[in-house]
């Protein structure tokens, strides 16, 4: 697992670069913002504050995920709004094993947070039945966003999916957030679900 430490300062990086080498972890590379680090390879960004921004948006779209430490607990649903395969939202006093626990968790493709901090849309948000099929049929999804939805529902990764399909990993993300619009999810396992239930898949 390649970690590459996002910060805007040097003494943020410092403090990050701490919490990581605590945990048995050495970072990649380290960074202001992502674009700062293109030829870096890392799979996994680890940061002190939740990105914003269309910017942020576009550079963190070469990393697998994301780990943010000390955001607070409403940042869990920006972060899911990223679009990335995993994210972490850590509290402040996350210890070093739960620490490198969560780095391998979002590599791995999973969302990690404090339990109390995820809590279901309220009832109010959710959209009607109907009118998610209505907008469907309005956006349907294209062949390779199909293909990508295959893929996701076999659980391949970014990478794999992009190898599987010849495109880059940069494509597949948006390919990807793309997925989660027309269908209204926020998560892979979402985006399965529901097109299984709009006979858009088979499995």
């Amino acid at each position: 697992m390649d970690i590459l430490l996002i910060a805007p300062s040097a003494r943020r990086r410092d403090l990050l670069r701490e919490r990581l080498l605590g945990a048995g972890l050495v970072p990649a590379a380290e960074a202001a913002v992502p674009s700062d680090a293109e030829d870096v390879t890392a799979s996994v960004g680890l940061a002190d504050a939740v990105p914003e921004g269309r910017e942020w948006m576009q550079a963190l779209m070469p990393l697998q995920g994301l780990a943010v430490v000390g955001a607070p607990a409403q940042s869990v649903d920006r972060l899911r709004d990223l679009a990335l395969t995993g994210w972490a939202a850590l509290p402040v006093d996350v210890s070093p094993t739960q620490l490198r626990k969560a780095l391998e968790m979002v590599d791995a493709g999973f969302a990690v947070a404090p339990s109390d901090w995820l809590r279901p849309a309220p009832a109010a948000s959710v959209v009607p039945r109907v009118d998610v099929d209505d907008d469907l049929q309005d956006a349907p999804l294209t062949d390779r966003e199909t293909d990508v939805l295959d893929l996701l529902a076999e659980g391949l990764s970014n990478q794999r999916i992009a190898e599987r399909l010849g495109i880059s990993p940069h494509t597949v993300k948006f390919h990807i957030a793309s997925i989660y619009d027309k269908l209204d999810a926020r998560t892979r396992t979402q985006a399965v679900r529901h097109a299984l239930d709009r006979g858009l898949l088979q499995i």
